[in-house]
């Protein structure tokens, strides 16, 4: 710890005045305007250690919030290489992030999201067709296309709840903008030919009123709707929160007595509902100890509620708040810097303090940016390809490299290219899962199923490649005259298949879909087959995602309580089939760590940086004037700042060309593929030519042949192997190691590789599935008597049954799971009643924690959560208590004394000593932990065969952790040097060593 200190004051004497000026002033408002590369994240991160170091503010007395999930992960990594395993302990969220923490941790004060989910696209389009269709609308329901302004409606709605608007309070606005309409003086024509009528442009505003007037009626609608089926947008996590905080008092004391320092990352982006939640949470002093960070020019999410008066906002709440403006740039070369700054010049609405120009402290260079016009769309896509393949060869690193576009749907052709030219790419844009070719495979394979009987869909299902049929013997079937079942039923090479098909069939009108989809996936050969692609890895977290999405939609609730009914196969084929008509994408939610050129949105660039950037289809309609505004006139409260219409798009191109180190391409194609003609965007001509470099490749001799090249025509693919040693390693490291991982590690190796590093789809069983409802179940009941209040048995039943029906068992497990959860939670309650200890801490997460070793091996981070802590001693002695909720085992057997016995248990325990002895350390010295684990306790919750119940203590000693911490240095090490792929258990039975020999590794 004594490194990490000394660490601290070596990154403090490299800031400059107005940075230590940032880090030193933690007491009390601070707001700083921080520009592109000035270090904001290095003075969040050196601001939030000097805290620690100055004052005795605990590390989760500390609350960081910023806007999104890379945010999240900059700050705390950042965090740790300066303070140490402290640094996992300071609360750093997204402001979604942390509503739902809040939420989750105190659910009796939000009566209206808790037991409710989520509402995805899909459930939004059925409820807003469904009340379009219903309600009496007029200039919202068009004759011809009553869904025409659907998805105008659904946007606004998810601005006004942005803004912190309910229906009431957007009623209200409406209200003052017809009184104001009725006060306008020279409404009519005085003279004239159309003396006496309405101007036109009061027509227009009228019909405004009009529409909003119908808009407020649908969003009360709506509101309705989703509480009566137990449903919530995103966005009603913070207004819940709000609402909560701003009825109770005492709520709101409690957070504010957990949180003593406040800080805000991104501050320009935030809506008025976060705005809201941040002043709530400091407004207990006058003082507050609240620091935001921000830069108005990098307002890239206007439409998503953020409004450009965020600093005028905060300085009206705290005149007194020091302002400290960050100008000197650590990033981007001057000539960069300067072209930005006459683009962001030419906006209209922000002020001159703001418009600072930033000067370069570390690049020296002064190339100019490059503009590239190609004559064609598709040779744009092959020149990008041969000019980043070129910066390669020239010593880049591919993954500080980038490619930036406007919208999700141009990253194909620059996908696409790189990948036939052989350079590995990312894509970081939001990914359709639908859209992949192997995905899509299993579509047939669920359609042809959900329409057993269809020959078009059998036909479409025999040519799947993983299937591995006679190619020949296929054709001939199809060829033949008949019906191709009856065909299939009698056919030598078939007749087993048709069998099979026969039992998925009739499997999917009777299991609930979660259930089904894991059959399918153990018995078509479909994991396999994926495991032997070259982009493997790829493949295998779209399927997560894919199986993700299935879960969710399997364990949704369909009305006031949870439906029973069971979400089958035929459900989730409706669910596509309305996905599919709205055009609406299923994003991937599971995002490999590859190494590779970067591909992103410029929304999704925010806060990252590059050595070099290329944007492409930089032409005029696409980047700016593009005109993508909704069908609404909102008359928003408190904001009246009149803004130029490109405005937003200005300064996210301002974002885009700012991410670069060392270079910026611009590249736009003088017509698509139609021959349409393209003009550059408007922000090019802004930039000052004296920082642009034009290239027009149209008759230079660079082009020549590259309209007939186009190899990314072809759909050549490069990725990342199973086995790639760099990828493997970055997974680990990010993920660390859990008990449950090291204990699948030394029961096998492939194990721990498929089910803990790769994290390959698995499908819950009934068991998991009853422990997860258990385990909820027994931290909401010990929550409840920690705080002196002792639930009857009849409530915890109660509660009990409401996380099993959230599970997707089938009616029958349901209904087994249920009777076994009611015999053994009721035997327990009464058997236990009155013996627990009060002074307990539930559910203890410890998101990561470094465990040290020395001799050059480096540290591994240690990851887990401790169902139970009863705490022995004033000094910080607990015992940690892990549930079972499996059948009783005896005490030799936990502690790994019989023959059938692997030690899991006992190991679990040791391993949470370890947890603890590395959590709890102060940040600058090597002082005691905070938690000492002394005991640790399996609590067995079913009872034996004679119906008695169980518990099985055992003492932690001192030199049994220091084993299992060289027992886990030991494994690190196989696993970083990947030797642990020669080390399969060879049991008969593994299913990861037989998943591993298809490999063919």
């Amino acid at each position: 710890m004594e490194q990490k200190k000394d660490h601290f004051l070596t990154l403090y004497r490299r800031l400059n005045p107005s940075q230590k000026e940032a880090v030193d002033t933690i007491e009390g408002p601070v707001m700083v305007v921080a520009g592109p590369g000035t270090g904001k994240t290095q003075i969040l991160t050196l601001r939030i250690a000097n805290i620690l170091r100055q004052t005795d503010t605990a590390p989760d007395s500390i609350l960081a919030l910023t806007f999104t999930t890379a945010g999240v992960h900059a700050m705390r990594r950042r965090l740790v290489t300066i303070i140490g395993s402290a640094g996992y302990r300071v609360n750093i969220h997204t402001f979604h992030g942390f509503c739902n923490e809040v939420i989750n941790k105190y659910p009796e004060e939000f009566p209206r999201i808790i037991g409710s989910s989520n509402a995805t696209s899909t459930d939004q389009i059925k409820i807003l067709e469904e009340l379009i269709t219903e309600l009496p609308l007029t200039l919202l329901k068009p004759f011809g296309d009553p869904f025409y302004h659907l998805y105008s409606i659904l946007s606004e709605i998810e601005k006004l709840k942005k803004e912190n608007l309910t229906p009431n309070d957007f009623t209200k606005l409406i209200i003052g903008q017809e009184k104001d309409f009725k006060k306008i003086s020279d409404l009519h024509h005085e003279k004239g030919a159309h003396k006496g009528k309405m101007k036109g442009k009061y027509i227009e505003l009228q019909k405004d009123i009009a529409k909003n007037r119908e808009l407020a009626q649908v969003y009360e609608a709506y509101e309705e709707k989703l509480r009566t089926l137990k449903l919530y947008d995103f966005s009603d996590m913070i207004m819940e929160v709000v609402r909560a905080l701003g009825k109770d008092k005492e709520f709101l004391w409690r957070l504010q007595e957990q949180y003593q320092y406040l800080l805000a990352d991104e501050h320009q982006d935030v809506n008025q509902s976060q705005n809201k939640l941040l002043e709530l949470l400091a407004n207990f002093y006058p003082d507050p100890n609240l620091f935001i960070v921000g830069d108005e020019k990098q307002a890239i999410f206007q439409f998503q509620g953020a409004s450009l008066d965020n600093f005028n906002y905060f300085k009206k709440l705290y005149p007194q708040a020091k302002l400290v403006a960050l100008a000197d740039n650590y990033r981007s070369s001057q000539t960069i810097l300067d072209s930005s700054h006459s683009l962001i010049t030419k906006s209209g609405s922000l002020p001159a303090e703001i418009l600072v120009a930033l000067k370069a402290q570390v690049i020296k260079e002064k190339a100019k940016i490059k503009l590239h016009v190609l004559p064609t769309a598709e040779t744009e896509g092959s020149w990008l390809a041969k000019d980043i393949k070129r910066q390669i060869e020239s010593g880049a690193v591919a993954n500080e490299i980038a490619v930036l576009y406007r919208d999700n749907k141009d990253a194909a052709m620059a996908a696409e290219a790189l990948a036939a030219a052989g350079v590995p790419v990312v894509i970081q844009s939001d990914t359709d899962i639908l859209s992949d070719i192997e995905i899509q495979k299993l579509l047939v394979v669920f359609e042809a199923i959900h329409g057993f009987g269809d020959d078009y869909y059998l036909s479409r299902l025999l040519q799947l490649d993983f299937l591995n049929f006679d190619s020949l013997e296929v054709y001939k079937l199809l060829s033949g005259k008949g019906n191709l079942y009856q065909a299939l039923q009698t056919h030598p090479h078939f007749k087993d298949f048709y069998t099979q098909l026969e039992k998925w069939h009739r499997a999917s009108q009777n299991q609930n879909l979660v259930e089904w989809f894991g059959n399918i996936l153990e018995e078509s050969g479909f994991v396999p087959y994926l495991l032997t692609k070259p982009e493997a890895v790829d493949k295998l977290a779209k399927l997560q995602s894919f199986y993700q999405e299935i879960k969710d939609q399997a364990m949704r609730p369909t009305g006031d309580k949870v439906s029973r009914r069971v979400y089958k196969l035929g459900d989730f084929m409706e669910y596509l089939e309305l996905a599919g008509r709205h055009n609406l994408r299923l994003n991937q939610k599971h995002l490999p760590a590859l190494e590779g050129v970067r591909l992103m949105t410029a929304h999704k660039s925010k806060g990252l940086e590059f050595d070099h950037v290329y944007i492409i289809n930089a032409f005029d309609g696409h980047w700016g004037n593009n005109r993508r505004g909704g069908g609404f006139k909102i008359p928003w409260r408190g904001s009246d700042l009149a803004t130029e219409p490109n405005d937003d798009e200005r300064r996210l191109f301002y974002v885009a060309l700012t991410r670069a180190r060392y270079s910026v391409d611009i590249s736009y194609a003088l017509a698509d593929s139609s021959g349409r003609q393209y003009l550059p965007s408007q922000f090019i001509e802004e930039i000052d030519g004296d920082y642009l470099e034009a290239i027009n490749h149209e008759v230079g001799s660079d082009v020549a042949g590259l309209e007939a090249e186009q190899p990314w025509r072809r759909g050549d693919k490069s990725a990342i192997n199973l086995d790639n040693k760099a990828y493997l390693n970055k997974l680990f490291e990010e993920r660390g190691l859990s008990a449950t991982a090291l204990n699948n590690y030394l029961d096998c190796p492939l194990k721990y590789f498929f089910h803990n590093l790769l994290r390959l789809t698995q499908v819950q069983n009934r068991h998991l599935l009853y422990g997860t409802a258990m385990h909820e179940t027994l931290r909401h009941y010990f929550d409840r008597y920690r705080e002196e209040e002792d639930l009857e048995p009849a409530a915890t039943l109660e509660y009990l049954k409401r996380q099993l029906e959230q599970q997707p068992f089938s009616p029958n497990d349901l209904s087994d799971a249920w009777e076994k959860g009611q015999r053994s939670l009721t035997g327990y309650l009464e058997f236990y009643k009155g013996s627990w200890s009060r002074t307990i801490i539930n559910e203890f997460g410890v998101r990561g924690v470094l465990l040290g070793f020395s001799g050059g091996a480096g540290s591994i981070k240690l990851t887990g959560k401790i169902d139970k802590m009863e705490l022995l001693s004033n000094s910080g002695e607990v015992r940690v208590i892990d549930y079972k909720t499996g059948k009783p085992k005896s005490k030799n057997w936990v502690l790994g004394l019989t023959k059938t016995s692997d030690g899991n248990y006992r190991r679990q325990l040791l391993f949470y000593r370890l947890l603890l002895d590395n959590y709890g350390r102060p940040a600058t010295s090597k002082g005691a932990p905070k938690y000492r684990a002394t005991y640790g306790l399996i609590d067995f919750i079913e009872p034996d065969d004679k119906g008695r119940l169980s518990q099985v203590e055992m003492p932690i000693e001192e030199g049994e952790v220091k084993e299992l911490a060289n027992q886990i240095q030991e494994v690190a090490s196989e696993i970083r040097d990947l030797s642990f792929f020669t080390k399969g258990c060879n049991k008969k039975d593994c299913d990861a060593c037989r998943l591993w020999s298809m490999t063919g590794k």
